[in-house]
């Protein structure tokens, strides 16, 4: 059987590789049933070895119900005659897969393929429906015919028709135009239509127009001829489907008992389409081998490539003019150091697949190959899993770190060397370096540097972090990864690049290790030197060994910070009256911390311990309270803290007020395991607090004794919260009214506005004292003037105003009569100022022109007479003045003596 299928630039593939690698069962069996060769796919569906199908025969291993059908296969199949049947294969103890086996006679034996099918079913008895021997390929009617000497006989009548009625063959007779005269039964099974449809038809009128061109010539020589063989042409059923038809046609229109000629035909249809089939799946897996992404060969036993695919024609790293011919170790002679010589020799010399995976300096990758020897060829196929072998490798190494963290007997610089060098020997030509950030010299102190020496001039000498001081402080002022593509040229490499390029270091990639609140912890670098491409971020690798190293640090500072805060507990339980215990309930013994020894003279550390003795020093009167409390809180799995306070023995022989408080930790079904506490001396506490009480007892009595009416408000809500009895009787609600108002219901509407603009002032949210006069408003609506004087005070915790309230209605009135008075008094006197100097001008001028020295100066008389009218008018003013005061002095109010 010969493959059809070439592939271009590569060579052909031949049948052994087809059959190696299709992906049905196939097999090769003679002809006493047993196998000569069978391909993976049948061994994997038979669930046997190649050694143990090669000593079986096929009717041992299918059901035994299907052995008939296989047996009529051997019989019926023919060089060029395809038969089918079908037989179940055992895939467990008691159950079986059904295929459906076409078979071929072959170079004397017989070749299978399998195609698996869903139900057992009566398959094959489509072509076999009788046990009864059919007509061979190379058996016509004619030789039958003149074979029966007695061709008269019944006895020949009769097997003459049993052949012809049970011949899977299309017997006929045609005229010499090529109309039928005598169709066989067989028509009907294989075409569909009875005989009698076919009788007075031309035969040529149902085959394929592109086939009868071909066909008419030939038929036409039978004149000639005996004996002819049509080749395979297409002829239509009934269903209007093509069959295809294979004819040997009989010249025998000179026998008068034919006259005419016999065609014996042959439907061939599943012949053409398994045809069809191995082509289309020879050019498919053609097409697949080609175009693969793995690379494919084939090797002859003498080592020269007989097919190489695109991928492994188009490497760059292999030799140029790698093609069919060529001796693959001759080519790449390095690679007969390696296990791709080891294994292929071996593959040949036991004749068995290899498979195995192998690192390549050549490629600096992992590949996975497989090879698989077939007679005198090795197919190999190869894929790049370098990937997924870095992954795994990475992983590994990951999780030795994380062991070694775990184990806490390493230090940081040891397990950051270990994940580097680890990284390093992972990825063949990159080369790493890890520097922390020193957050008190502002600098990038170099951790760990495996490969590369004299980066640093010392191992704490660093780097300051600044724009200008290379890659690494870059990455760590810019929180963002520094890509330096040419360590020669780039100009942010600075002092660095001589040592670089002394290790040929050709590229750089710097990231910054970030921790969850942003800052950066250190900075990672990989160095190329010689690596195909550099990794960079975003391959998941790079994050991955990033997001280790950032855990390490995290883990190293949580390290620093539990010695700290271990070293600060001490520090803490020395500077306070603390004293630590922890009680181990599963061994009864209990820790004592140094305050005990301090405080309760009692030594520290660890020593047995019965529950029952836990009241040793606990005040007689407060024990079995105590124990009682702590056994409850041990017995009930929903608690966790447990606090008491009692009185504890010093070592004055004076008891102190303690307060005691213990964190229970429990297992998993939640029973008490372990109490860890605090004993704490309170008795300072206590005693504060007791005079704390009292100091508020005396304020609360202060408070709603005290005569003047007193007040207090939430500052928040403007809500009463506490008043006095003096306010109550002032206002007129009772105490439960009162504490429902709040600073506006007791205040004219006029001043509301005043009062907010006042909450804001300056003295009152500095919470200084605050004075002022306001109108208040009584139960019963009425108005009042009262002095307030507020301050700042908190109660329970909340700012709130302590308010005195002085009522000055009274007061105020009185006020503004004594202000009236006095405006009157400043009438009267401006009257007596005004008024009498008048009058008094007038006598004291007229006495001036008085003549005393002549007395009887007629003049004298005239003056007399008008100082007596100016006198009284003075009089008349003088009586005005008093009876305004007397008025005055009837509406004035009197005041106490």
């Amino acid at each position: 059987m010969k493959n059809q299928g070439e592939i271009s630039a590569g060579g052909a593939i031949d049948f052994n590789i087809l059959f190696n690698l299709s992906d049905d069962p196939q097999c090769i069996i003679n002809t006493l049933g047993y196998f000569e060769k069978v391909n993976y796919k049948f061994a994997e569906e038979s669930g046997l070895t190649e050694a143990e199908l090669l000593s079986s025969s096929f009717a041992d291993l299918i059901h035994e119900d299907d052995v008939n059908q296989l047996n009529q296969a051997l019989l019926t199949a023919g060089p060029g005659r395809i038969v089918e049947f079908e037989a179940r294969l055992p895939y467990s103890r008691h159950a079986y897969k059904a295929f459906l086996w076409k078979a071929t006679l072959s170079g004397g034996n017989l070749y299978l393929a399998g195609k698996k099918i869903s139900n057992h079913g009566p398959l094959a008895h489509r072509f076999m429906q009788t046990d009864t021997l059919p007509l061979t390929s190379d058996t016509s009617l004619a030789e039958l015919m003149s074979s029966d000497e007695a061709g008269a006989s019944a006895q020949n009548e009769h097997r003459f028709k049993t052949l012809v009625q049970n011949s899977t063959d299309l017997l006929a007779i045609l005229s010499i135009e090529g109309e039928y005269k005598y169709v066989s039964p067989t028509v009907k099974r294989i075409l569909g239509f009875d005989p009698e449809y076919y009788i007075g038809k031309n035969a040529f009128s149902f085959i394929h127009p592109d086939d009868l061109k071909r066909l008419i010539p030939l038929f036409e020589n039978i004149v000639n001829n005996l004996k002819i063989e049509l080749p395979a042409y297409r002829f239509i059923s009934s269903d209007g489907k093509w069959h295809w038809l294979e004819t040997v046609a009989t010249n025998l229109l000179h026998d008068p008992t034919i006259n005419g000629i016999v065609v014996n035909s042959r439907d061939i249809t599943l012949h053409k389409e398994m045809e069809s089939d191995i082509l289309r799946n020879s050019r498919k897996l053609s097409n697949l081998i080609e175009h693969n992404r793995d690379g494919s060969f084939i090797l002859s036993r003498d080592w020269r490539f007989t097919f190489l695919n695109s991928v492994i024609r188009n490497t760059p790293e292999l030799p140029k003019g790698l093609t069919v011919g060529v001796n693959i170790w001759k080519a790449i002679p390095n690679a007969k150091n390696t296990a791709f010589y080891t294994e292929f020799q071996r593959a040949f010399a036991e004749n068995t697949p290899v498979h195995f995976k192998e690192f390549s300096p050549l490629f600096n990758k992992w590949f996975e190959v497989n090879a698989y020897p077939f007679e005198d060829s090795l197919t190999v196929m190869i894929r790049d899993i370098t990937e997924q072998k870095v992954q795994q490798l990475t992983l590994s190494l990951e999780k030795e770190v994380l062991e070694m963290t775990a184990a806490s007997t390493y230090s940081f610089k040891q397990l950051t060397d270990h994940l580097l060098s680890g990284f390093e020997n992972i990825h063949a030509g990159l080369k790493a370096s890890l520097s922390i950030v020193d957050k008190e010299t502002n600098k990038l102190v170099p951790l760990s540097v495996p490969s590369i020496t004299g980066l640093y001039k010392t191992d704490s000498e660093g780097v300051e972090i600044s724009t200008g001081s290379g890659p690494c402080s870059l990455a760590a002022v810019n929180h963002s990864e520094v890509y330096v593509s040419n360590i020669l040229t780039d100009g942010i490499v600075g002092n660095f690049r001589d040592t670089l390029l002394a290790h040929k270091i050709t590229s750089s990639l710097s990231l910054p290790v970030i921790d969850k609140n942003g800052e950066v912890l250190a900075v990672f670098t990989l160095f190329n030197s010689g690596h195909r491409r550099l990794l960079k971020s975003g391959t998941g690798l790079i994050e991955r060994l990033g997001t280790i190293i950032q855990l390490l640090l995290e883990n190293n500072q949580a390290k620093k910070d539990i010695e700290l805060s271990n070293e600060r507990y001490q520090l803490t339980t020395q500077a306070t009256s603390d004293s630590i215990w922890d009680l181990d309930l599963k061994s009864q013994r209990l820790y004592r911390g140094d305050g005990f020894d301090q405080y309760f003279n009692q030594q520290p550390g660890f020593e047995p311990i019965e529950l029952r003795k836990w009241e040793h020093n606990i005040h007689p009167e407060d024990a079995e309270r105590v124990e009682s409390s702590l056994e409850n809180a041990l017995a009930d799995n929903s608690i966790n803290k447990w606090t008491a306070e009692y009185r504890y023995l010093r070592k004055d022989g004076s008891y102190a007020r303690v307060i005691d408080k213990g964190f229970i930790v429990r297992d998993k079904e939640k029973q008490a395991v372990r109490i860890v506490g605090a004993v704490q001396d309170i008795s300072e506490i206590r005693k504060s607090q007791e005079k704390l009480i009292q100091s508020e007892e005396n304020y609360k009595n202060m408070f709603f004794n005290n005569p003047t009416p007193m007040w207090t408000y939430d500052m928040e809500s403007e809500h009463f919260t506490m008043v006095n009895a003096a306010a109550l009787a002032l206002y007129g609600y009772t105490e439960e009214e009162f504490l429902q108002l709040d600073l506006l219901s007791i205040r004219i509407e006029e001043e509301h506005e005043k009062l907010r603009e006042e909450m804001k002032s300056e003295a009152f949210l500095a919470d200084r004292n605050v004075s002022k006069e306001w109108t208040h408003l009584r139960k019963n609506r009425s108005a009042m003037i009262v002095e307030v004087i507020s301050h700042a005070v908190l109660i329970n915790g909340r700012r709130s105003r302590l308010v005195a309230i002085k009522d000055i209605t009274d007061k105020k009135k009185d006020r503004q009569e004594i202000l009236a008075q006095n405006r009157r008094l400043r009438e009267i006197a401006q009257i007596s100022s005004h008024e009498t100097r008048k009058p008094l001008a007038s006598i004291l001028g007229l006495v001036n022109l008085f003549d005393k020295e002549n007395l009887s100066n007629p003049l004298n008389k005239e003056i007399i007479q008008y100082l007596d009218v100016t006198a009284n008018e003075l009089d008349t003013v003088i009586h005005n003045i008093v009876g305004k005061t007397w008025l005055e002095s009837e509406t004035s109010p009197s005041f106490p003596e």
